[in-house]
């Protein structure tokens, strides 16, 4: 009962220190926020700030720094709110925290001084500093970042309208971030464009040791089997293996890298037409009569024709693939349609795959089989989801081992503007 007495009369305090207004303006943004006095008590934390530290309200409120707040020890945390305090200027900065559950979170703060104390506003960067080695995931943290800031901008404004100095301090906030989401954004242009350039170069400078290798190799097999020992035709066979599947790679390499460098070249589809093709293409004799392949009726498709061929080729040859050690191999295709996309899946009763690690599919060379088993070189489902993405649609599959896979994508419809 004490203790219910004693959070209520915090709560009336807290109530009499800052405006009820803005109070509940703080409650309702979308980046954390925390207010000590000037004895770096706590007065305030909104339930943003709440998630971002693990803690609870009740478990902060009327405590001192040593008691509640986390990170506090560091000496960078402490002097910049000493700082702030005692010569009333504002800071901004970067800080690691160690969590409640033992991890560790990454968070800009921003401290201003109030007439209570101080005001901290942090954002939340634990993704960003997690994938800044992982360039090619930076799309999805920049754009995360970016609304964040847009968020937090229209929340600070109204909140310091009548603060002039305060204002102007929010306006070099938000630059700072823009510049930095501009910055971060063609650093990730200029490493793909890098990569792309980098994987083309490469693959096509292997390609002539490749022929040489390939061709010698197999002047060899037809000229001189009758002089080689059982080890050295059994070496002559690695050779020729390797060699194919290093062309297959170096082919799959460059479809990658074509496809993030050449333009897209927008039209109508019919996939129906564009699939029954690819897998009389695909289908070999000696298969063709344990495969029961069904195409129901596809909605048209909005693309560029030899990227979408691109797609159907690698799903249908992976559902022929995985399934051929099956006795009866169903295949199916079908499709749907909304207002804004269509969609597009095929499913097989092969051998599936464990999905604890459907994240994995779409990576560059990651095999969920082995390669033993399976020929391939781990390529085609990453050139799908990058022309998928590509076309603004999104591409997933599920599967259970031993009971077939499904993959989907979606192609966004014609546009007003594109018609």
């Amino acid at each position: 009962m004490k203790s219910e007495l004693t959070t209520g009369k915090n709560n009336r305090d807290r109530e009499n220190l800052l405006d009820k207004k803005i109070l509940s303006i703080f409650d309702n943004m979308l980046v954390g926020v925390q207010i000590f006095d000037e004895n770096l008590t706590f007065l305030y934390i909104n339930e943003v700030a709440e998630q971002q530290y693990q803690v609870l309200n009740s478990e902060l409120i009327s405590k001192s720094y040593k008691e509640s707040c986390l990170g506090i020890e560091n000496p960078q945390v402490y002097n910049n709110f000493r700082q702030c305090l005692d010569e009333q200027i504002s800071t901004q900065f970067e800080n690691e925290f160690k969590l409640p559950d033992g991890s560790i979170g990454w968070f800009n703060l921003s401290i201003q001084p109030i007439k209570e104390g101080i005001l901290i506003l942090s954002v939340d960067i634990t993704p960003r500093k997690k994938q800044e080695e992982q360039h090619l995931a930076l799309q999805a943290e920049l754009i995360n970042l970016s609304d964040q800031a847009e968020q937090s901008r229209l929340a600070l404004l109204t909140i310091i309208e009548d603060q002039k100095l305060a204002l102007e301090e929010i306006k070099l906030l938000n630059k700072t971030l823009d510049d930095r989401v501009n910055q971060r954004t063609a650093q990730l242009m200029a490493t793909n464009e890098e990569l792309e350039s980098f994987a083309y170069s490469i693959s096509h400078d292997l390609r002539a040791p490749l022929r040489a290798i390939d061709g010698y190799s197999r002047i060899l097999e037809q000229d001189y089997t009758n002089v080689l020992d059982v080890e050295g035709i059994r070496l002559l066979n690695i050779v020729r293996s390797s060699t194919k599947g290093l062309d297959r790679l170096i082919t799959d390499l460059l479809s990658l890298s074509r496809v993030g460098r050449s333009d897209l070249k927008l039209e109508t589809l019919d996939m129906k037409s564009m699939v029954d093709s690819i897998y009389q293409d695909l289908i070999k004799p000696e298969t063709q009569e344990k495969i029961y392949f069904t195409v129901h009726e596809l909605p048209s498709g909005y693309g560029d024709t030899t990227l979408i061929n691109l797609v159907w080729k690698n799903l249908i040859s992976n559902a022929i693939k995985y399934s051929l050690p099956k006795e009866h191999i169903v295949i199916e295709i079908f499709g749907t349609s909304d207002s804004e996309k269509c969609t597009y899946s095929i499913k097989d009763n092969g051998v599936g795959f464990n999905p604890d690690y459907k994240e994995k599919l779409f990576g560059l060379f990651q095999r969920l089989h082995k390669a033993s088993d399976f020929e391939g070189t781990g390529a085609g489902l990453a050139i799908v989801h990058r022309i998928v993405t590509r076309h603004n649609g999104k591409v997933w599959g599920n599967g259970e081992v031993d009971d077939g896979a499904e993959f989907s994508f979606t192609l966004p419809k014609k546009s007003e503007t594109d018609k």
